[in-house]
């Protein structure tokens, strides 16, 4: 059984003397796990294909034991991330994040077009600290995808609407009132309403459609 999808390299495993494995995100079948024999070997017509920030076509024969590669074309290349340590390191940084929270086998076309909306944007960043944003919150919307998105709109506790005194309870999973404080104060940080209407677009609106005037980055990378 063959499957033809477009795919997105998340990590790359070395295998045996010459072959190595993949953790892909594909359009049409969700993460798999595929091994590309011969990848790293110099002759390889696959390896050259085989790269992270690429859109992938991909042909992958399902196996009893093992996916493999087929065939690879690389369709489309984010070559500002490659050639830029800043964007490289932020642009690893959030294909692990994304490797370890979705699980194999998990379908969902909108994480597919997440994350290839977010290589697009960082690709074209015109700076470091916008590049930086751009992956805080690409995290967050991944998260908020997968089930983790945190509560900033009311109170964790007493439901209060959310105004100057508010707490971010990293315990909690979102925010908490001055009312409703824990004595223990080492799990939260003071969050500006500011910030709480950003992490609330960050929900509801595309990367490209949110508005990143916004200075407050040390906060953001806390609640991440």
């Amino acid at each position: 059984m063959y499957l033809n999808t477009s795919g997105i390299i998340l990590r790359k495993y070395d295998f045996r003397n010459s072959d190595s494995f993949f953790s892909v995100y594909t359009l049409d079948g969700g993460k798999i796990k595929v091994l590309a024999r011969s990848a790293r070997s110099v002759k390889s017509k696959l390896g050259g294909h085989l790269t992270y920030f690429s859109i992938i076509d991909l042909m992958i024969a399902r196996g009893k034991k093992f996916n493999h590669i087929g065939g690879a074309l690389r369709e489309k290349d984010f070559f500002n991330i490659k050639n830029n340590l800043g964007k490289l390191n932020l642009g690893f940084y959030g294909l692990e994040i994304t490797d370890y929270f979705i699980k194999e086998g998990k379908v969902d076309e909108g994480i597919f077009f997440l994350l290839s909306e977010w290589m697009l944007l960082l690709d074209e960043s015109e700076n470091y600290q916008k590049s930086l944003l751009l992956t805080y919150v690409y995290i967050l919307k991944l998260l908020s995808v997968l089930g983790y998105q945190p509560e900033v709109s009311e109170c964790l506790k007493c439901k209060k609407e959310i105004d100057d005194n508010f707490y971010f309870d990293f315990l909690g999973g979102g925010v908490v009132c001055n009312s409703c404080l824990l004595d223990n104060k080492k799990h939260t940080v003071k969050i500006k309403k500011e910030n709480l209407v950003f992490l609330r677009e960050i929900e509801f609106k595309k990367i490209n459609e949110i508005n990143f005037d916004f200075r407050d980055k040390k906060t953001l990378k806390e609640i991440i």
